[in-house]
This record gives C-alpha cells, sequence and structure tokens, in this order.
C-alpha cells in the first residue's frame, strides 16, 4: 500500500506532497527531517544511480527513494509493496515530471502546488489504474486495438500502464520484458507527437507513444515495413487519449 509520494530537491526543499487517506488525498503535506537528510547525503554520493530505487525502512513502513538530476521521488509505503513494481511507476512519474516541469524544477522555491496539474499528474503515475468510467470504456479501445491486429504487417500491439503491465494486447512476454526496460531508461514521446518513438526490440522494430501514465506499443514483422504499426499506434493512442479526457 502507498501511503504518500513527495518531490525533493537535491538540498532536500520538498516541493511538493501527497498522501493517500481513507478520505481522500491530502496534498501539501509535511515530510520528517531524517528522510529530506537522506536526499542530501545520496545525492552528494557519485555512487547514488540515476532511476534506482533506494530503500529505507522505518518501522512498520519503508521509504523508497529514486533520484533524478535536480530532484528526488520519495514514495511511503507499507513494506508488502513490490518494488519492482513501484520503481517502474516513479521512474515514468519521473521522467514525465521532467518532460513537463524539467526547465523550472530547479530554481522552484516552495510547494509546487500552485501548478496546476500537479497532483493529478502525480496520482495518475502512482496508482496508473484506470477508474469505471474509463474502464466501461476500455472495450471500444481494445476493439480499435484488435481491429488493427487484422493488419498482417503488425506483429502486435498492446496498451502497457506504468508499472509496465499490459493492460490490453497480444505483446509476447519476452518482448514485453525488454520494453519495460526500455521505458525505465528512455523516454518516450507524448500521444500529441506526431511520429511515434522506434525501439529496437529482440530484432523487431517497435512503435511507442506516451498517453498520460500509459504506453501504446505496436511492432511489425521483422521482413515489413513500419510505417503500417506507427499507424497503428497512433490510432490506438488517439482513441486512449480521447478516453482519458
Amino acid at each position: 500500500m502507498i501511503a504518500g509520494v513527495f518531490i525533493i530537491k537535491s538540498n532536500g526543499e520538498v516541493l511538493y506532497g501527497i498522501k493517500y487517506t481513507s478520505s481522500g488525498l491530502l496534498s501539501d503535506v509535511s515530510l520528517p527531517s531524517y528522510v529530506r537528510s537522506c536526499v542530501t547525503l545520496f545525492t552528494s554520493r557519485d555512487s547514488t544511480e540515476i532511476g534506482h530505487p533506494y530503500i529505507l525502512e522505518q518501522n512498520e513502513g519503508q521509504w523508497v527513494y529514486v533520484f533524478f538530476k535536480s530532484f528526488t521521488i520519495i514514495a511511503l509505503t507499507s513494506k508488502e509493496e513490490e518494488i519492482t513494481t513501484l520503481s517502474r511507476k516513479m521512474v515514468a512519474l519521473g521522467k514525465q515530471i521532467v518532460q513537463n516541469y524539467g526547465s523550472v524544477i530547479s530554481n522552484w522555491h516552495g510547494s509546487m502546488g500552485s501548478i496546476q496539474g500537479i497532483e493529478s499528474l502525480i496520482d495518475a503515475y502512482i496508482s496508473s489504474e484506470l477508474d469505471s468510467q474509463e474502464a466501461e470504456l476500455l472495450p471500444a479501445i481494445e476493439g480499435i486495438l484488435y481491429s488493427a491486429l487484422e493488419n498482417p504487417e503488425l506483429a502486435y500491439a498492446g496498451i502497457i500502464d506504468a508499472s509496465g503491465k499490459m493492460l490490453v494486447g497480444n505483446i509476447p512476454e519476452n518482448h514485453l520484458e525488454h520494453i519495460r526496460e526500455e521505458l525505465l531508461h528512455k523516454s518516450v514521446g507524448p500521444s500529441t507527437d506526431i511520429v511515434p518513438d522506434t525501439y529496437e526490440i529482440l530484432g523487431y522494430t517497435v512503435q511507442v507513444l506516451r498517453v498520460h501514465s500509459f504506453t501504446v506499443v505496436g511492432a511489425p514483422h521483422k521482413d515489413e515495413s513500419r510505417i503500417a504499426a506507427a499507424s497503428a499506434v497512433s490510432e490506438i493512442a488517439q482513441a486512449l487519449d480521447d478516453v482519458l479526457g
């Protein structure tokens, strides 16, 4: 269970924090000083890896740190939380923060709570689940995806959430593992981009587009042009964007 998520500058200054409670989200919450001290300690070490999870256990819970160039994302979770899945979400969130706010975050002082969309961005990546309304509309997305798969030039296609889980599609498991690794270490353009990003996965030219906290993936057969996959990914991404609003 995730109890809270925080964005911290490298000097320990808290930029933003959310706590998840039974009554809903609480924003701009405080953070213990020893947690902030760990940020300054780790960022001062040359051995600290960008995008790698570090864990500090405390009583019945644990603090999970993922470091980026100018800030750190920290999650407070139960000890039962699956770290690999959580770290994927945190890395994906960090990349989106860099993309949205990277140009201002190093010079920002005080809370980022006044920035429109920051709370919904964090919640989307950490929960990365379709709400009930969106879940009802998912069959429409499935229809578009599986219609695209009728094209004989297309080997596979799918939609992946921020944790790396395939929500719908036919992406082979061995390809899915490699795609997850690529998503951890590379940025993906938003769905407003005209042309999908390209990854080379096990000899396949894979097309990817980010839609909110989700990623649309498609690949042609090895001997086919990438045009069909790029077109399918763009169409699926647009449909998903329409669902998510």
